[in-house]
């Protein structure tokens, strides 16, 4: 049974209250936009934008090349409880480093997982998903984001069937630094948080949600490039703040949380 916290709980500043509920419409406002201007545009000129079911594909996809990192950010906080500070508690111009919220065994727990659950996802995709595609007859699947311009999904020469059809070898180092990404932007963001003089746990607006998988996608990338990966990238700098603002949110108002953030 969950706990919920009791009113004896510190009361929030209502501005930071605010300014979450604030970036979650923002948020919102542009995932409803990134679905529905392309559909409009779409419905206009079928050369141009794309229909739901286009939408789908790019939901799908950016998740399953994102989900070491994923996995990675949602399990550091359960491997890392009550672990060993990476900075050694030192601190740099009167504040810490990092916290205490940044273990060695939050590192190497939440990387782990997410590097195994990152190759479990390639395995599924490499003997399973593909032949799911071709046998429902979306082999040949167009998704036609903008421009006229044609990526297909599914087949041989797909920019992301290539991707999950790497030598195991490079699939073992992408998934690794995928998941090795997402904790190293989440270190960044946490250094920044201490440089501004910000208490651990204080919210930090863009920089709570987007550290992590900004560097898990520039670390993915670099070791295996896919085109159009703008796509996927414009997507989960979208999706991913919008999921965790408002689960936050869902969480505090539940009293699942001290705190929306």
């Amino acid at each position: 049974m969950t706990k919920k916290f009791d009113d004896e709980t510190p009361k929030l500043e209502k501005r930071d209250i605010n300014l979450m509920v604030k970036f979650s419409i923002i948020f919102l406002s542009l995932f409803g936009g990134f679905i529905i201007i392309p559909v409009i545009v779409n419905l206009i000129n079928p050369s141009l934008g794309w229909n739901f079911f286009d939408f789908i594909v790019i939901l799908v996809v950016s998740l399953l090349w994102m989900v070491p990192a994923l996995a990675t950010n949602a399990t550091m906080v359960i491997f890392g409880k009550n672990g060993t500070p990476i900075d050694g508690k030192r601190y740099f111009k009167g504040s810490r480093i990092l916290g205490d919220g940044k273990t060695w065994q939050g590192m190497i727990g939440g990387v782990l997982f997410g590097f195994i659950i990152g190759i479990i996802i390639w395995i599924l995709n490499y003997f399973v998903i593909n032949n799911v595609m071709i046998t429902l007859g979306f082999e040949n699947y167009q998704l036609n984001p903008v421009n006229g311009h044609v990526i297909t999904l599914f087949t041989n020469e797909s920019e992301i069937a290539q991707f999950f059809k790497i030598m195991p070898g490079i699939a073992m180092l992408v998934s690794f630094f995928t998941a090795f990404g997402a904790f190293f932007g989440d270190m960044v963001g946490s250094g920044l948080k201490r440089r501004f003089k910000y208490e651990r746990g204080a919210p930090l607006p863009i920089i709570d949600q987007l550290d992590f998988i900004s560097f898990a996608m520039l670390f993915a990338y670099l070791l295996h490039p896919i085109k159009n990966a703008w796509i996927y990238v414009v997507f989960m700098l979208i999706f991913t703040p919008l999921i965790h603002l408002l689960s936050n949110l869902i969480a505090y108002k539940l009293k699942l949380k001290k705190e929306p953030w």
